[in-house]
């Protein structure tokens, strides 16, 4: 039985350290879009929730602990998260040092794109509300009748191991997966070979400034698909398989104001439920957006 006073309980779907580069002073300015109000937070308070990517034993015995290995997925996003900063880092510094010759040579080598194409996926997917579509789907598969079966053969065997019901290391293991990446069908490999199709690129700005969002990871799907990702206020990361982008690859492209403006309003035609909170290192930022 693992010491669970110990563990990480209020867990973050958007990391820390990413939510850092939109700070001024440690703050940071967040609108609500669900009660229409402004506050002032904090990095670690934000972009959170209680046992987030755990499942708790089903009628299991007490030794097992209260959850399916405990903290398992929050310590592995944690790893991942130290080398997701370090290059996220490495592209501020560089564009800092290049923002006035744009567009730039090249920003990262190979290996920083596939870093930050895991990046990319891992943050669109651990969010809550992807995160139940992802085990729905796979319960609507496991209930099949084919699978029924094999399911109250399982549970047989729980009950006798003081397991419980199978249903909490079947959702559990549904987690896990996703984010495998040593796993070549798990959905974190589907999407960030996607991403790996298409071409890297970073929109920036110096004034107007980006915003984001509790939902950071956006797109369109009009004539081509585009993926887009801020990662500070002066930088967006833009995935696009438009084949006119193929100059823009991994160098630094100035952003006109209307394109900065465009690309903020798009967290408004994500629903406030999914998308609930607009976060900026000003306030005045998310008041253009919004437009109030």
């Amino acid at each position: 039985m693992s010491n669970q006073t110990n563990e990480t309980k209020h867990q973050h779907y958007v990391p820390r350290f990413y939510l850092d580069n939109f700070s001024q002073d440690g703050h940071l300015y967040v609108y609500d879009r669900v009660n229409n109000r402004f506050f002032i937070s904090n990095p670690e308070d934000m972009c959170k929730q209680k046992y987030l990517y755990e499942t708790p034993w089903e009628s299991a015995d007490p030794k097992l602990g209260k959850y399916v290995l405990f903290n398992r997925l929050e310590k592995a996003f944690s790893a991942k998260e130290t080398k997701w900063s370090i290059i996220v880092q490495k592209i501020i510094r560089c564009y800092e040092l290049n923002k006035a010759n744009m567009p730039s040579g090249l920003v990262c080598t190979r290996e920083a794109k596939d870093v930050l194409a895991e990046f990319i996926a891992c943050t669109f997917l651990r969010h809550p509300y992807q995160m139940k579509r992802i085990i729905d789907f796979y319960a609507d598969l496991i209930s099949d009748d084919s699978q029924m079966e094999f399911v109250h053969l399982v549970g047989n065997l729980f009950n006798i191991w003081g397991w419980g019901s199978p249903k909490s290391l079947l959702e559990h293991s549904v987690k896990i997966s996703s984010f495998d990446p040593d796993l070549e069908g798990s959905p974190l490999n589907v999407f960030k070979a996607d991403i790996q199709q298409m071409n890297m690129f970073f929109i920036c700005t110096e004034k107007p400034r980006f915003m984001t969002s509790s939902f950071p990871v956006f797109g369109t799907e009009a004539s081509y698909q585009q993926v887009y990702f801020p990662i500070s206020p002066s930088i967006i990361i833009c995935c696009s398989d438009n084949p006119e982008t193929r100059d823009k690859r991994n160098r630094f492209n100035q952003a006109s104001p209307d394109s900065v403006a465009l690309l903020n309003t798009m967290y408004l035609s994500q629903p406030p439920d999914i998308c609930c909170y607009l976060i900026a290192h000003e306030k005045e930022v998310i008041s253009k957006a919004i437009g109030i």
